[in-house]
């Protein structure tokens, strides 16, 4: 009994040591979400508050959320091969969806500096 109350103790500060980051105190930037289109730079600018802000952040937001759900599936298998083989799959499409997004917010990132 007292093994698994140090072992939930050890989890839980395990996984509340990542906050002390957000304890620092500094406000981030609110996110700039301008729909005056004057120009070409203000296309730009709106494809790059669309791609590079909101579709990334709930691109990577799902990924995480997915493998999430593969870590329980794969947990939770109990020694059966096609949930396992499952959760595998998930975990794959998964790190593929966060490479894509990375990609794509490089090349978004490379096109308007070059173009501006």
């Amino acid at each position: 009994m007292v093994k698994k109350v140090v072992a939930g103790a050890l989890a839980a500060a395990a996984v509340m040591v990542p906050l002390a980051a957000l304890a620092q105190g500094v406000t981030p930037p609110a996110p700039s979400f301008n729909v005056n289109i004057t120009g070409y730079g203000g296309v730009i600018s709106f494809i790059n508050n669309i791609i590079g802000g909101w579709l990334f952040g709930l691109l990577m937001a799902l990924a995480v959320i997915f493998l999430l759900y593969a870590a329980f599936l794969y947990l939770t298998a109990g020694g059966d091969d096609t949930k396992v083989a499952t959760a595998k799959k998930i975990i794959v499409y998964a790190v593929v969806a966060i490479v894509i997004a990375l990609l794509a917010k490089a090349i978004v990132t490379v096109l308007i500096a070059s173009l501006q």
